[in-house]
């Protein structure tokens, strides 16, 4: 018996969506598109800056002295971790002038640092779903029919 056909939905370090922010509308009536490497395990160092996080986090989380206070220092950290690991390019990303920016980390992170919580996390949220990076041509196994087997 063997399970090979698994090893198509196996993410790697390599693969890469495109996030179309459809809440801002540039000039000439595009969206900015982030190109996304994954925020989880397999992105190396992301996911190492998110243990060194931790860590840090660790004494509050211990002393049960958390708060709000918290979730924002851990999306600010993740600003700049996006910037460093998880964004690899960019399209349609336009300064407030209408000129077409630059990818790069320092320009990432500022165009980061100026999306408003709730569309960061949006990014965010977007990166960290596995199903987003695996290849569109490869379907998962039909649930209802390996239940049949």
């Amino acid at each position: 018996m063997s399970f090979k056909q698994l090893k198509n939905l196996e993410l790697k370090d390599s693969m890469t969506a495109e996030f179309t922010l459809h809440d801002i509308e540039n000039p000439d009536g595009t969206s900015p598109v982030l190109i996304l490497a994954p925020a989880t395990e397999v992105n190396k160092p992301y996911f190492n800056g998110l243990l060194r996080r931790s860590r840090k986090n660790m004494p509050k989380i211990q002393a049960q002295s958390f708060d709000t206070s918290m979730i924002q220092d851990n999306r600010d950290s993740d600003r700049v971790l996006y910037s460093r690991h998880v964004v690899k390019g960019w399209k349609n990303v336009m300064d407030d002038a209408g000129k077409k920016v630059q990818f790069n980390e320092e320009n990432c992170k500022g165009f980061l640092d100026a999306l408003p919580n709730w569309l960061f996390d949006n990014v965010r949220n977007f990166a960290t779903i596995v199903r987003n990076f695996i290849d569109s041509e490869v379907e998962a196994p039909d649930a209802e029919e390996t239940a049949k087997n």
